[in-house]
């Protein structure tokens, strides 16, 4: 359900984690083309986006939300939230997983995370940003 009258702020800052640079870079024109954040940050594996984190640990400076790559190689997704939940102040950002396949097994595992809002297919548009930033906002 798109609500066209409604205006959404911007996010301050989204992190984007995948290890496929064409996907970041498409990901990254969607959301600035849908004005979905004021700043877009891009990290091509779980290390380097764990590390980036931890430096930015304060609350300030914490993405309000992270589109996560599922399927990486080395750490994958599931490696990313189970050093995600450990960082401090990260309570007020919510993750978007991003798969190239829907399973069953990992959509029911993503539900069970309250960090997660979403599990969705790979390449974002305008309409799953929309529904995305309602689903943040706790506005389905």
């Amino acid at each position: 359900m798109i609500l066209p009258d409604l205006v959404l702020e911007k996010f301050k800052s989204v992190l984007l984690i995948d290890d496929d640079d064409l996907v970041n870079s498409m990901n990254m024109v969607m959301i600035n083309r849908a004005r979905f954040a004021e700043k877009v940050i891009a990290k091509n594996s779980v290390t380097e986006a764990l590390s980036f984190l931890q430096k930015s640990s304060e609350r300030e400076n914490l993405p309000e939300m992270i589109f996560l790559d599922l399927n990486m190689p080395y750490k994958d997704g599931w490696d990313f939230m189970d050093e995600f939940k450990k960082i401090d102040h990260k309570s007020h950002t919510k993750v978007v997983m991003l798969t190239s396949y829907i399973s069953i097994k990992d959509e029911k595992r993503a539900k069970s995370m309250e960090e997660i809002v979403a599990y969705i297919p790979k390449l974002l548009s305008p309409e799953l940003l929309h529904q995305i930033h309602l689903k943040a906002l706790g506005v389905d």
